[in-house]
């Protein structure tokens, strides 16, 4: 079995990776196929020219952004899943911080003390109410909800300016278990809590991508090609969010 070559080519004034695989002689087809990583591998006959292939890649660089789009959209599961105990990592803005638990009365939100999160936990807690695990979750989801209502607004009207969008908008921080954010009809934008775990350069992407629906509801040309003048590198962001956002959320 042939193994994968990766290729750089130019598409649209951008580096796309290319894993390129020949396939049998008597096979004619090029296919094209994205994995649930954003990897784009091309299979081909083996004697298919290097330029036709990068020519087909050109002629279907609409659906390879847009399907590499929607899988670096997706919010991956944390792994291995959180235990929420004493001494666990956690992610803010990019920054770790360790759980530190205290035994007393559970707590409305947990705090932040040098490099630690701090949560109450009830040792042995009153019937019908929430376990050890249950609290310390609900505290920490708290907390990153309140962050991400104070950090968000400001950052979201820093990137208006620049991008020059003066459209209404509403936020929306939401518990979205699938995606990094969503822009939806009459300007409302919903924004992953989980995000506040990423380094302020991702959370910048997400926010600009997201306002350049205001303008541009679907992911057509033109958007792809503003989202690229206002950020340069957004594919980068685009695969660091995808290879390092199981560990921003839980």
């Amino acid at each position: 079995m042939s193994r994968a070559i990766k290729h750089r080519v130019e598409v649209n004034q951008q580096a796309v990776d290319i894993w390129l695989v020949r396939t049998a002689q008597r096979k004619r087809t090029i296919a094209l196929q994205i994995s649930p990583e954003g990897r784009l591998s091309v299979r081909a006959p083996l004697r298919t020219p290097l330029a036709k292939v990068v020519e087909i890649v050109r002629k279907k660089a609409e659906w390879i952004h847009l399907h590499q789009a929607g899988f670096f959209g997706l919010v991956p599961e944390p792994s291995p899943p959180r235990e929420f105990v004493a001494g666990e990592s956690f992610h803010f803005l990019g920054q770790q911080y360790r759980l530190k638990v205290e035994q007393a009365e559970a707590g409305e939100r947990a705090t932040v003390t040098g490099k630690y999160f701090c949560v109450s936990c009830a040792k042995e807690p009153a019937r019908g109410k929430a376990n050890a695990k249950e609290q310390i979750r609900a505290q920490l989801e708290s907390w990153y909800i309140q962050q991400a209502k104070e950090f968000l607004p400001g950052r979201i009207e820093r990137w208006k300016i620049k991008l020059g969008i003066d459209a209404e908008h509403r936020l929306v921080v939401a518990d979205q278990s699938r995606r990094w954010a969503s822009c939806g009809a009459g300007g409302v934008i919903r924004f992953n809590w989980r995000l506040m775990g990423a380094p302020i350069s991702l959370v910048d992407y997400v926010i600009v991508h997201e306002l350049c629906h205001l303008r541009w509801p679907n992911h057509s040309a033109t958007f792809w090609r503003e989202l690229l003048r206002v950020m340069p590198d957004y594919p980068e962001r685009e695969r660091r969010l995808a290879i390092k956002g199981a560990a921003f959320g839980f």
